[in-house]
């Protein structure tokens, strides 16, 4: 298992007038975006004056969460975010293989904390957590290499744990809120605004499925 290395999205979300993610193709590399669960009936926008995504509208309950296309080729990956801005809940996801079911890395509480978590449906198991403050421009970074799970911000390890609940490649994104598919209380805020997302994976095993198939 090797730390995985090949950039296969990445995006500083810059328009030149406000879009719907949905409708965003990823600056930088990448193919589009798409809607993977929502709670709080909210959707987010690349906003143009800022160049970051923002939910649109002022606040909902629950949570909403996009996955970026393409897709990981393999299980072992990686996504990071900037928090351009601070405020409530929310971060990054991998490994994810439905709505409620994913691996995920989340500033809390307006950044006072950071959590690493195990979401399968209504509940959410926290695997590590980090107690030192999150800065606006922060970058939080999720990796997942076998049944190892790292949180790192700014480059440097704070959170790790273990666990072997979801092993599939499954989708990679980024979320606003709770993901648990039960309703919860925490507020999505439009001052949670993020900047250059990127996700790898690894490089040498997509290599290595390319060679066993014959090509390249």
């Amino acid at each position: 298992m090797a730390t995985p290395t090949r950039l296969r999205v990445q995006d500083a979300f810059t328009v030149s007038s406000d879009t719907l993610l949905p409708n965003h193709t990823p600056t930088a590399l990448g193919i589009a975006w798409a809607e993977f669960q929502n709670t709080a009936s909210l959707t987010a926008s690349a906003i143009a004056t800022s160049d970051t995504a923002v939910p649109s509208g002022s606040f909902g309950n629950g949570g909403f969460a996009y996955n970026a296309t393409p897709a990981p080729v393999t299980a072992d990956q990686a996504v990071e975010i900037k928090l351009s801005s601070l405020a409530n809940e929310g971060g990054v996801f991998v490994r994810a293989s439905g709505a409620g079911s994913m691996y995920a890395l989340a500033a809390l509480s307006g950044g006072l904390t950071t959590g690493l978590f195990y979401f399968n449906g209504s509940s959410r198991t926290t695997l590590d957590s980090y107690s030192t403050a999150l800065s606006t421009n922060d970058r939080i970074k999720l990796e997942v290499v076998g049944t190892t799970l790292k949180g790192y911000v700014n480059d440097v390890e704070q959170l790790s744990a273990t666990d072997s609940n979801l092993s599939a490649a499954g989708d990679w994104g980024l979320f606003w809120g709770d993901l648990r598919t039960a309703s919860q209380s925490m507020d999505v805020s439009n001052n949670m605004e993020y900047d250059d997302f990127k996700a790898w994976d690894d490089s040498t095993a997509a290599r290595s499925r390319v060679l066993l198939l014959g090509v390249g």
